[in-house]
């Protein structure tokens, strides 16, 4: 009997010590609440739908923009040039649209031997059509290790 009395006020003391924590968490779930209440609604289902509206918006501008190219882009000559180079090393290279039909690139580098700089400027002019490649002549005085600057101009359609 003494056990369950001991028991009995060990339940008592237990309830008593664990109401003030149980009015606490009753007390914060009803400011948890009210701050949930008082965030306002957001609209993330129209904001979703209106960036899908503009991302189509935009998709179709981009495929008429690209129907609407027509003739070579400056980044086709820079291109056909770089794959042009062979052993030919280039180190500058300024493309310039000098009007709405030349296009003109200037570049620098250097050569192993006169020909394959020859070899170079031949593949150039092969691989573009509409272009002059301008040399200045001192530059194939030298056999080996030769330094090149040259001007690449294409007639554009």
């Amino acid at each position: 009997m003494v056990f369950l009395f001991m028991l009995s006020a060990a339940g008592v003391v237990g309830a008593v010590a664990l109401t003030p924590a149980f009015m606490r968490s009753g007390i914060e779930e009803i400011q948890e609440l009210r701050a949930v209440a008082a965030i306002p609604p957001n609209d993330q289902n129209g904001q979703i739908d209106a960036a899908k509206a503009e991302l189509s918006s935009d998709e179709s501008l981009a495929s008429v923009l690209d129907a609407n190219i027509t003739g070579p882009r400056l980044s086709d000559l820079v291109q056909a040039i770089a794959a042009a180079r062979g052993d030919s090393t280039i180190s500058s290279f300024a493309v310039t649209r000098s009007s709405t039909s030349t296009a003109t690139v200037a570049l620098q580098g250097a050569s192993p031997t006169r020909d394959s700089f020859t070899a170079f400027k031949a593949r150039i002019e092969e691989s573009i059509p509409g272009t002059s490649v301008d040399i200045p002549l001192d530059e194939l005085t030298q056999s080996i290790d030769v330094k090149f600057s040259i001007t690449v101009t294409q007639t554009l359609p």
